[in-house]
């Protein structure tokens, strides 16, 4: 649908300059989707875990982060809109790595291993039944 972006905004009756920009703008911020779907999955495992101090702990600096980042990238450069969409993206792959690395972290040093509540990685994360699962629920 991202590609699809401009002649979507064209059937909604968006002006041909407006619907060719966001179409830019969305190719642009393509690369975010991926962060925050790792994002996503990280997030609802910390909430499954009633674990929701990172979230909050993390919101505050990832926002100062999008700020500056819109600041230097969209402000005063070039880059304009572009800008701003790669602003998001970095916004969310640090997001998605700063949470990745709680779990890993955190999960790692507690003492009991009957405590642990991830045992990392493993062969039925790549299980394409459980990924289109997880995909129906993304979209639906």
């Amino acid at each position: 649908f991202w590609l699809l972006g401009p002649r979507i905004f064209l059937a909604l009756g968006q002006p041909a300059k407006v619907s060719e920009l966001a179409g830019i703008y969305l190719i642009w911020l393509m690369p975010a989707v991926w962060g925050q779907a790792i994002s996503n999955s990280i997030q609802r495992f910390l909430q499954a875990q009633g674990d929701f101090t990172p979230l909050l702990v993390l919101s505050m600096p990832l926002f100062a982060i999008q700020l500056a980042l819109l600041y230097v990238l969209a402000k005063p450069s070039a880059m304009g809109y572009k800008g701003a969409a790669m602003a998001s993206n970095i916004t969310s792959w640090v997001g998605a790595l700063a949470l990745a690395a709680y779990v890993i972290v955190c999960e790692s040093r507690r003492p009991d291993e009957t405590e642990r509540r991830w045992g990392g990685f493993t062969k039925a994360a790549l299980d394409l039944r459980e990924l289109c699962s997880f995909v129906k629920i993304a979209f639906f």
